[in-house]
């Protein structure tokens, strides 16, 4: 039952623990938004140039709105710019860090719930076989 939650958690967590260690090397610049999908949770394609290569990414949109053309703040990693964001990786970590926390309490509040009713359930039982 608990199943889904663990593997939640432990995507979540390698996440978060990545991005974190990225947010170490993180640089920013200045990037142009080649595409922009509100369908799509806001996703935006875009381009950047980091020492003379350009580079390109996808991301969610961190605004509202956004509009092709539209000059964005790009993070990377300096040791490999091919890993980009438009959001602050150490942001995407926090992030990543308080599901963790939600996914830990909902694992431990199921297994609270299986515990109690199966001590709920032995109670009643005693009961039954004590009359």
């Amino acid at each position: 039952m608990t199943a889904p939650f663990v593997l939640g958690l432990f995507f979540v967590s390698s996440n978060a623990h990545r991005y974190h260690a990225i947010a170490e090397r993180q640089q920013s610049t200045t990037g142009v938004l080649t595409a922009y999908q509100p369908s799509n949770h806001n996703q935006c394609t875009y381009t950047f140039e980091d020492r003379g290569m350009q580079y390109s990414g996808i991301w969610s949109s961190p605004t509202e709105t956004a509009h092709v053309g539209q000059v964005v703040q790009v993070y990377f990693d300096r040791s490999n710019p091919a890993t980009n964001s438009l959001e602050d990786f150490e942001s995407a970590s926090r992030r990543q860090r308080g599901v963790q926390s939600f996914l830990i309490l909902v694992i431990c509040g199921v297994i609270g719930f299986i515990v109690y009713s199966k001590s709920r359930t032995k109670t009643a039982s005693r009961k039954r076989t004590a009359e």
